[in-house]
């Protein structure tokens, strides 16, 4: 992205000098830890590029307990370093189809949905990306609810999936709570059933 020439400009020029570059990346948003945070593709693109200039190590400071999709994440980016050139989205398909068993192709759309949004809308996910970016449209959100709500259905009452399935409900959640007044307003204006 050319927003990051200046850090791409970094380890392409110390890679011309070095051989071992070590990183330490951050991979979730610091500020708002429970919301959506699309960045599985960038990350899986970024490791490559690290990888093809001389970087030996990566460290990623990522999710909390509590941050959205942080079994998948951790999971993701350990496989991801391990072998930089896996496809990325074969990963997150593996992933939620294991994880997640009879939700798995919900979770799938989910995490589609929201990195698809984040990619239309032009927002610049960061350490502190905020509640009301773009891609966390009324629309957004009220079809990743839609998209939870199937999968609780997909679950058929089994409690071990319906604990999985919480973490990605409670982030959506937050997102529809910490902007309330500007969703539900975007909700009558476009005339969007609340969830």
């Amino acid at each position: 992205n050319p927003r990051h020439n200046q850090f791409r400009e970094d380890p392409v020029g110390w890679s011309k000098i070095s051989d071992r570059l070590y990183i330490w990346d951050y991979g979730v948003n610091f500020t708002y830890h429970r919301l959506p945070h699309p960045n599985l593709r960038s990350f899986a693109k970024n490791v490559k590029f690290l990888v093809e200039n001389s970087v030996k190590g990566l460290f990623v400071e990522s999710s909390p307990k509590n941050a959205e999709l942080y079994q998948l994440k951790a999971w993701y980016m350990a496989r991801l370093m391990w072998d930089p050139y896996q496809e990325a989205q074969a990963l997150i398909e593996e992933f939620c189809r294991g994880y997640y068993g009879p939700m798995g192709e919900h979770l799938i759309a989910y995490v589609n949905l929201m990195h698809d949004a984040v990619e239309a809308s032009g927002d610049y996910l960061n350490l502190s990306s905020p509640p009301d970016a773009k891609f966390l449209s009324i629309e957004n959100l009220t079809k990743a609810w839609q998209i939870l709500d199937e999968a609780e259905v997909a679950a058929n009452g089994h409690p071990a999936y319906l604990a999985r399935l919480r973490n990605p409900r409670e982030s959506v959640l937050y997102a529809f709570v910490s902007t309330f007044d500007r969703l539900r307003k975007a909700a009558e204006e476009t005339g969007t059933e609340w969830p």
